[in-house]
């Protein structure tokens, strides 16, 4: 049973960002050593898993510069009843969002009528972590005003949640999945 059955590996490896062209191998290396880190060992030994079973797939992806990133969850985690999709949204890079170093945005989406309600729950964020420009990541203060106004508008919550409800549907159960 690999990722995405019942089983998540969500921030058991190693993710490297904003890594140049002559770091890759290296960087590569990181992720794939990872697979033996002490959290994914005793994630396989709790939901018995043989080390020889142990699989990761690596993605490499282009960086853009994040606006915002965040979380979807297609039912939300504290309701799984209520069909209510929920969003936890950060401005900049999600690496503070799933790290629990900073309190997200919860945007609660309901596509029960229409049009969609939204509802929000503002977060608690100082900080955001944007791309450095010559490689990795690096924290910066959210300016003031910044840190009022929402991480995404209605319209791409709504997009989003319709997006999570299709995913749920294709595969037949609830589904999280977060980006940039």
């Amino acid at each position: 049973m690999g990722e995405d059955s019942d089983l998540s590996y969500a921030g058991q490896f190693q993710t490297v960002l904003n890594v140049p062209k002559a770091a890759l191998l290296n960087a590569y290396s990181r992720v794939i050593a990872s697979l033996y880190s002490e959290e994914a060992i005793q994630y396989r030994l709790l939901h018995g898993i043989p080390g020889e079973n142990a699989e990761m797939a690596v993605g490499l992806i282009g960086m853009v510069p994040a606006v915002a990133s965040g979380v979807v969850f297609s039912r939300d985690p504290a309701a799984c009843d209520s069909k209510v999709v929920l969003i936890q949204a950060v401005h900049g890079l999600g690496v503070a969002l799933v790290d629990g170093s900073t309190s997200p945005e919860a945007i609660h989406v309901s596509l029960a009528s229409e049009p969609a309600l939204v509802t929000r729950s503002p977060g608690s964020q100082a900080i955001r972590v944007v791309a450095d420009p010559g490689a990795g990541i690096r924290e910066e203060p959210l300016p003031s005003e910044d840190s009022k106004k929402p991480c995404i508008c209605d319209e791409e919550a709504i997009q989003l949640a319709r997006w999570a409800r299709l995913l749920e549907e294709h595969f037949g159960s609830p589904r999280t999945w977060s980006g940039p």
